[in-house]
C-alpha cells in the first residue's frame, strides 16, 4: 500500500487516518517530509501505513443517518463497520476503563462521517466517540409513549396491498417490531406472528384456517416461510388437469402471451359460453405449463363476495363428533354416538358435493308453539306459569313438548330454603312498599352503578328498579320513587317496610318520612325474613338478570341491563294472580307480540 493522491485530488476514504498521521508527521520533520509524502515513497508514509489495520473497511455503502426514521438501521449497521474497524471498544466499554486516546478519535471520525451535514451540530462538541454516539440516540432513540403508540400504529394499519412485494411487507413488519424492542417495548413471538397474519387480505383466509387447523404452534419464523410460500404459489395459475385447459374471465391468473386478461380454467368446454378457439398456453402452480384449448364466459347464478372459504375440513368435523364413510361415487356424515345421518355427498368432477339430510329450499315459515323457547323468551320463566300464559295475554298460543333440564335455570337459580310467609297482604296500590338495596356488584355496570334499589307495591306486586353508585344515592331514588308513583296512582304512600340498613335509618330519610306522613317498618336486625318480599324479588331479579347473562353469553359488566329487563319482564308475567292484578291495573291484557 503506498500513500498517493488520487487524480482529482482527493484521497480515498480508507486511507484518511493514514494521511492525517503523515501530515502529523510532516509538521514535525518539516518540509522534506512532506515532499516525500507527496512522492509516495517516504519512510513516514510507510510507517502510517502500518498503522491503519488491514481490516478497514469503507463505510460508504451505509447510508448516513438522515432522522428518527433510520436510526435503528443506521446504529446497528455502524456498530458492524466499527466492529469490522476495531474501534467498538470505544463505545461499548465501561466508564471504569481507559480509551486511548487514538481508538477514541478514530472512533469519532467514523461516527461523524456516517451522519448528514446537518446533523453535525448533534456531535461538533463531542469530545470522545462515546459522548457523539450517547448524543445521537438521545436525540433520534425516542422511548416515549407517543414513539411507542406511532410504531404500534404503524404495526397494526400495514396490509400487504401497501407494499410492492411480500418481501417488503414482511421486512417492514420485523422491522418496526425491532424497533418497539429497542425503546423497551418486545412483542413476543405468537403476537408477531399473528401480525404477520393480519395485514393479508381476505383471499389468503383459506390458508389461515388451515394453518389454525394444523396444530403446529405459531412462530414468527414459521408463518413469515409460510407466507412467503404460500404468496409464490398463488402468484401463478390454479388450473387443474394435465391435458388442456379452459380460460374464461376471472382473477389471478397468468398467461404466457402477456396476455393481462384476468383467467380462470376449466377442465369442460361445455361450461363455456360462446367459446372460441385460441393458441395460448399457461403456467401452473407446479411451474409446468399446459396449453389453452377454447377461451369463452361462463354464467353464474349466484355470487357471494364475502364468502371466505367453500370447502368443508374434515378433520374439523371428526373433531365434531361426526364421522364420513366415502365411496367411490358418494360419502355419508353421521352422528359419531347416535348414527343420524347429517348429510350426504355425491361425487362430482373430483369434489364431494353436499346435500344436508332434511334441508329444504329457503321458504318463509311460522316456527312451532315451542315449551322450552318460550321459556327462554321469557327470562326463564318457571314452567307452570308458561303453560298457563296463553289464556291471559294476547299474541301466544299454547305451549307444546317438554321441557328438558335448563342448565342456565341451573347456574341461575340456587338458592337455600324459602322463607315463610306472613299471610297479610295490603288491599291498595302503595298502601305498603316494600324496599332493599342489592349489591355491590363483582363489576361495575356500563353506566360506573355497583348496587341497585327496589320498590315493590304490597298489593299489585309492581316491582320499580334503581341503578346506584353508591348506598347513599338510596335517598334520591327513593324520592322519585314516590313522585312518580303518586302521580301515576293519584295515591298517597303511608308506609315503607326495609331493613335497618344505614340508607334507610340517616336522619334526612327519618325526618323526610315525618314530614309528608309515611309510616316506616324496620325489621329486626339480623332477620331479613322480615323484609321477605323485598329479598326474595332481589334475588328473583339477580337470577333472572343471571340466566340472561348466561343464556347470552355476555360479560357481567351488562348485569344493569339484564336485571333491567328482569324487572320489565316480571312486571309483564308474574305469578298467575299477578298477571290479573296487572291487567285490572293497567286496563288492558299484557300484549306479548313482542315477544
Amino acid at each position: 500500500m503506498s500513500v498517493r493522491r488520487t487524480g482529482d485530488g482527493v484521497l480515498p476514504p480508507q486511507d484518511d487516518v493514514a494521511i492525517e498521521n503523515v501530515r502529523d508527521s510532516a509538521q514535525v520533520n518539516g518540509s522534506g517530509s512532506q515532499r516525500n509524502v507527496d512522492g509516495g515513497g517516504s519512510q513516514q508514509a510507510r510507517v502510517c501505513e502500518q498503522r491503519v489495520p488491514n481490516n478497514s473497511v469503507s463505510h460508504q455503502s451505509l447510508e448516513k443517518l438522515k432522522g428518527r426514521d433510520d436510526y435503528a438501521a443506521w446504529a446497528f449497521g455502524m456498530r458492524m463497520v466499527m466492529i469490522k474497524e476495531g474501534t467498538w471498544r470505544a463505545i461499548n466499554s465501561p466508564d471504569n476503563v481507559q480509551i486511548s486516546d487514538d481508538l477514541s478519535d478514530r472512533a469519532l471520525a467514523t461516527i461523524c462521517l456516517s451522519i448528514e451535514r446537518y446533523n453535525y451540530s448533534l456531535v461538533q462538541n463531542a469530545r470522545t466517540a462515546k459522548q457523539a454516539w450517547t448524543s445521537l440516540r438521545t436525540a433520534f432513540q425516542d422511548s416515549g409513549k407517543y414513539r411507542k403508540i406511532s410504531l404500534l400504529r404503524k404495526l397494526m394499519r400495514l396490509e400487504l396491498e401497501d407494499c410492492s412485494s411480500v418481501e417488503e411487507y414482511v421486512d417492514e413488519i420485523l422491522t418496526t417490531s425491532q424497533k418497539l424492542q429497542e425503546i423497551g417495548f418486545p412483542l413476543d413471538d405468537e403476537w408477531m406472528s399473528l401480525i404477520l397474519m393480519m395485514g393479508l387480505p381476505k383471499r389468503y383466509e383459506p390458508m389461515v384456517m388451515g394453518m389454525d387447523a394444523s396444530g403446529v404452534k405459531w412462530t414468527a419464523d414459521w408463518v413469515k416461510s409460510k407466507i412467503l410460500q404460500d404468496v409464490s404459489i398463488e402468484s401463478g395459475s390454479r388450473a387443474g388437469g394435465s391435458s388442456g385447459a379452459l380460460a374464461t374471465s376471472c382473477p389471478k391468473q397468468v398467461v404466457k402471451k402477456k396476455d393481462k386478461s384476468n383467467m380462470k380454467c376449466f377442465k369442460d368446454k361445455a361450461a363455456l359460453v360462446g367459446a372460441k378457439q385460441v393458441s395460448q398456453s399457461i403456467y401452473v402452480a407446479d411451474a409446468s405449463e399446459i396449453a389453452v384449448v377454447a377461451v369463452g364466459n361462463v354464467e353464474l347464478n349466484a355470487e357471494v363476495d364475502d364468502l371466505a372459504v367453500n370447502l368443508l375440513s374434515v378433520s374439523r368435523i371428526c373433531q365434531k363428533g361426526y364421522c364420513i364413510n366415502f365411496t367411490k361415487d358418494a360419502c355419508e356424515v353421521k352422528h359419531e354416538s347416535t348414527g343420524e345421518v347429517i348429510a350426504t355427498e355425491r361425487e362430482k368432477d373430483g369434489l364431494y358435493q353436499l346435500n344436508q339430510v332434511g334441508q329444504s329450499s329457503a321458504c318463509v315459515a311460522r316456527p312451532a308453539t315451542n315449551l322450552e323457547l318460550w321459556h327462554r323468551r321469557l327470562g326463564h320463566l318457571n314452567v307452570d306459569s308458561v303453560k298457563r300464559l296463553p289464556a291471559m295475554v294476547t299474541g301466544m298460543e299454547t305451549p307444546n313438548g317438554k321441557m328438558s333440564t335448563c342448565v342456565p335455570c341451573v347456574e341461575g337459580k340456587h338458592q337455600r330454603s324459602p322463607f315463610k310467609s306472613s299471610g297479610s297482604k295490603a288491599r291498595e296500590v302503595l298502601e305498603v312498599i316494600h324496599s332493599d338495596v342489592c349489591g355491590a356488584m363483582e363489576k361495575p355496570s356500563l353506566g360506573g352503578n355497583k348496587y341497585f334499589v327496589t320498590f315493590i307495591d304490597d298489593a299489585s306486586r309492581m316491582t320499580f328498579v334503581y341503578f346506584l353508585k353508591s348506598k347513599k344515592d338510596v335517598f334520591e331514588a327513593f324520592k322519585e320513587f314516590k313522585t312518580y308513583s303518586e302521580t301515576q296512582t293519584g295515591r298517597k304512600l303511608k308506609c315503607l317496610r326495609t331493613d335497618n340498613g344505614g340508607e334507610y335509618v340517616g336522619k334526612h330519610v327519618v325526618e323526610f318520612l315525618k314530614t309528608h306522613g309515611i309510616r316506616h317498618e324496620t325489621t329486626v336486625p339480623h332477620n331479613p325474613e322480615q323484609n321477605g318480599l323485598a329479598e326474595r324479588m332481589n334475588r328473583t331479579i339477580q337470577e333472572r338478570a343471571r340466566c340472561l347473562l348466561f343464556e347470552g353469553k355476555m360479560d357481567k359488566r351488562f348485569w344493569a341491563e339484564a336485571a333491567s329487563t328482569a324487572v320489565y319482564l316480571i312486571n309483564q308475567q308474574e305469578q298467575c294472580h299477578m298477571f290479573r292484578r296487572l291487567s285490572v291495573r293497567s286496563g288492558t291484557p299484557s300484549q306479548y307480540h313482542a315477544f
